[in-house]
């Protein structure tokens, strides 16, 4: 009675057990009759315990694929027992065999199951039994699709990139290399897939040592010194670096490296970006290099010259115009709103002809003595009142400045000091103005001497020199050639000066002697004027 009693017992205790399962179970006895059938089967199939306890003759398989069939446990009974492609596949690790299987309809939904059977033996250690316990897997498997699927479109997705690229996880091991990196490198996707220890580095500094995406595993990581150029914005990190080791030759590459975390925020990976940018480099090295001799240029210009963009800020400033105004480069490079006008025209702020060039539309000509256009260059004269108190007058040139695509991307202006050369021309104007009041004297004197020796013309010049005039005017004779037939005109019997005083003033009729020196006064007025340097053909 007391070993009956302790059989109860234990049967009760193992029932409890198998129905506190959080896995649908079953167990059936040697001869296949269901001696379990715990709560979580019930729930998965829909078929009750009482329903299905100590029934044989493959009830099971009915809650499963509706037919009586062999299931997993049943090959624990009899491994002779065959299935046809139930199955996806069927592992045993020594007695105990799982699987997985797709049922086409359980509780009106497709399922796919997980399944593990085990042999059940009494304490001889012989077969009495056998227990399968089944997960319904689907929503996992599904789960587990869209991540392959996910991982997939992700594949395809740095695959496609135009830019070099790589993925590590969180140990540093490659996961992702596209083909865009291995035209980069020269480094197969199987070459570099799969592998850590700073393998990453190889293809672009020849040697193992830390990448951009290592300090995004390790921000302790120190990389400030391999790099020339490190920044970060927003948990983005970028960086330019000199190899000579790419593919064997010396190249720049800028790259662009990211954190990658998963749902729950947590770091589990890098991504790194690489560009070959050795052409703009050397293009921006091309261009820096250009623009330091283009400075060297301007700063040696012997005109004071400053250089504007088309903002009207000042880019240059050279050492003649600091010279000329007092204002050096470094008060005046890099400001617009005019400030270079403040330096010419007592603190205003003003256009200048270097805006005409920004500006084609501007007219400045009212504000200047003399301005004009050569082409696309302005050219202007101007009395300038320096904050000194000193009137200058300047000259002034403005040229604008094209870019490769021939757009005016600034202008360029030189002013000279015109001060004493204007002063000078207007001394020479003066002196001439002089000569020339002292010439029309002369010729003046002379024809009044010529007149005065000769009493019966009296006057004749002075009437021909103005009636000379009347007709040049009439035909339309210019000013200038008008002014030297005057001088002509009076002047046309200078040669009298030659003949004797008494024979001009002699009342009676001349002798062919005395006649012949009358006639010949012409060619000696020419012998006179002939070597006198005047502006016109006088003797002519």
């Amino acid at each position: 009675m007391s070993r009956n009693r302790k059989t109860v017992d234990y049967q009760q205790e193992l029932a409890d057990i198998i129905e506190s399962l959080p896995d649908a179970t079953l167990v059936i006895d040697k001869n296949g009759k269901i001696l379990f059938w715990n709560r979580e089967m019930a729930r998965l199939t829909g078929y009750a315990s009482e329903d299905m306890v100590g029934q044989g003759n493959y009830e099971y398989a009915l809650a499963f694929y509706g037919v009586r069939r062999p299931i997993l446990l049943d090959m624990i009974m009899d491994p002779k027992v065959k299935f046809d492609q139930e199955y996806v596949y069927i592992h045993r690790d020594g007695e105990i065999l799982t699987t997985e299987t797709t049922i086409g309809r359980l509780q009106g939904r497709e399922r796919i199951l997980w399944g593990r059977a085990a042999p059940l033996h009494d304490s001889a250690g012989n077969l009495i039994g056998a227990i399968e316990t089944v997960r319904d897997i689907t929503d996992r498997k599904q789960v587990e699709d869209q991540l392959r699927d996910s991982q997939r479109q992700l594949a395809d997705i740095i695959e496609s990139l135009p830019d070099a690229t790589g993925v590590v996880d969180r140990e540093g091991k490659i996961i992702y290399w596209n083909k865009a990196m291995e035209d980069l490198t020269g480094y197969p996707s199987e070459r570099m897939v799969g592998k850590g220890n700073y393998e990453f580095a190889i293809p672009f500094y020849g040697y193992r040592r830390p990448v951009l995406l290592n300090y995004i595993l390790d921000p302790s990581t120190n990389i400030d010194r391999e790099y020339s150029y490190i920044h970060s914005a927003d948990n983005v990190w970028y960086i330019e670096a000199q190899t000579d080791k790419l593919r064997g030759q010396e190249a720049y590459i800028w790259a662009r490296a990211a954190p990658l975390y998963d749902h729950d925020g947590n770091l589990v990976g890098a991504i790194e970006t690489v560009r070959d940018v050795t052409d703009r480099k050397r293009a921006e090295k091309e261009l820096s290099d250009s623009r330091r001799q283009l400075s060297d240029i301007i700063e040696s210009l012997p005109d004071a010259t400053f250089v504007v963009d088309k903002a009207g800020v000042i880019l240059q400033w050279n050492q003649e115009m600091a010279k000329m105004t007092g204002y050096s480069a470094k008060d005046m490079v890099g400001k617009g709103n005019h400030e270079y006008s403040l330096a010419f025209y007592r603190g205003e702020r003003r256009p200048m002809i270097v805006d005409m060039i920004i500006n084609p539309d501007l007219d400045l000509s009212d504000q200047c003595v003399k301005l004009y256009r050569e082409g696309d260059v302005v050219v202007t004269e101007d009395n300038i009142a320096y904050p000194k108190g000193e009137e200058k007058v300047m000259w002034g040139r403005a040229a604008p400045l094209y870019n490769s695509d021939g757009q005016v991307i600034g202008a360029i202006q030189t002013i000279r000091d015109f001060t004493e050369r204007k002063h000078a021309e207007e001394e020479i104007k003066r002196s001439h103005e002089q000569l020339e009041h002292v010439f029309d004297g002369t010729v003046h004197a002379l024809a009044v001497t010529t007149e005065k020796r000769d009493l019966y013309t009296s006057g004749h010049q002075q009437r021909v020199a103005a009636l000379s005039v009347m007709i040049a005017r009439d035909m339309g004779l210019d000013e200038h050639t008008i002014h030297h037939l005057n001088i002509a005109a009076s002047l046309h019997d200078i040669g009298k000066l030659y003949i004797p005083l008494d024979i001009l003033s002699q009342p009676s009729r001349l002798n062919d002697i005395q006649r012949l020196l009358v006639m010949n006064h012409s060619e000696a007025g020419y012998d006179m004027v002939k070597n006198i340097p005047f502006e016109g053909p006088i003797a002519q």
